[in-house]
């Protein structure tokens, strides 16, 4: 931070004011779905998904295992 210029501002409460604005991305599935904007974004990338034919979803033989 020493190469930016910020006026009266000393540097740990510059670094302390960029801390209050940082996100972090979900770590944990539980924590995505109670999102609505992680929803949406899990749902935009499996229309992509679809869309773009990446994945064939198929059925699973009965000799081999789910899995969970």
């Amino acid at each position: 931070m020493k190469d930016y210029e910020t006026e009266g501002i000393t540097e740990e409460d510059n670094e302390a004011y960029l801390a209050m604005l940082a996100t972090t991305d979900p770590i944990y599935f539980e924590d995505v779905v109670k999102s609505m904007t992680w929803r949406r974004a899990m749902d935009i990338e499996m229309e992509a998904i679809n869309n773009n034919d990446t994945w064939e979803l198929k059925s699973y033989l009965k000799e081999h295992r789910k899995l969970k």
